[in-house]
């Protein structure tokens, strides 16, 4: 386990200390681009997003020590950071991959889950963690994971998802980058 997990709580909570400008121009067009009815899973409204409100502001930081970033993002950059931990590693090779590969986050991402109010992630995700602090020499034995694993594949629970995760960075924009008029 790492010295330290991360907590959304950490750090800076409001300012926005790490970030791009994009222009409101932008936001309106990944929002009108992208219809959740004719959701596409690798091709759609959070991936424009990932690429811009995260990738690019990382890059932009300058910041190369993930400590120090994470204290100096705010909830929502946190939020949004821990999703795509969770996810990418997820979607690679399971939730015990996510475990190891991305251990300082697995709190965050529970607290992700709870800020974004997807309650069935929240629960199983919970089951991980509860087994893993009683195996944890056993990580790649999760068998809580499995449950996860069921459903977070399937496409129309991706799009759940992903629009949950959208929502929450549109109704959160302003804290996500600064806005240009």
């Amino acid at each position: 386990m790492p010295s330290k997990l991360y907590s959304l709580n950490d750090g800076n909570q409001d300012k926005l200390l790490v970030s791009i400008k994009v222009s409101q121009d932008w936001v309106d067009s990944v929002k009108s681009k992208y219809d959740w009815n004719e959701f596409d899973l690798y091709d759609n409204r959070l991936w424009e997003y990932m690429y811009k409100l995260f990738d690019e502001t990382m890059v932009k930081s300058g910041i190369h020590d993930d400590d120090e970033l994470w204290n100096k993002l705010n909830r929502q950059q946190k939020v949004f950071w821990a999703f795509l931990s969770f996810n990418g590693d997820t979607d690679n090779g399971g939730v015990h991959q996510f475990v190891i590969n991305r251990p300082k986050f697995i709190v965050a991402t529970t607290e992700t889950w709870k800020e974004l109010g997807i309650e069935k992630l929240e629960t199983d995700y919970n089951s991980v963690l509860a087994e893993l602090t009683v195996k944890t020499s056993e990580i790649t034995e999760l068998k809580s994971s499995a449950k996860i694993e069921n459903y977070y594949y399937d496409k129309e629970f991706k799009k759940k998802v992903y629009k949950k995760v959208a929502d929450y960075i549109e109704n959160n924009i302003e804290k996500l980058a600064s806005i240009e008029k």
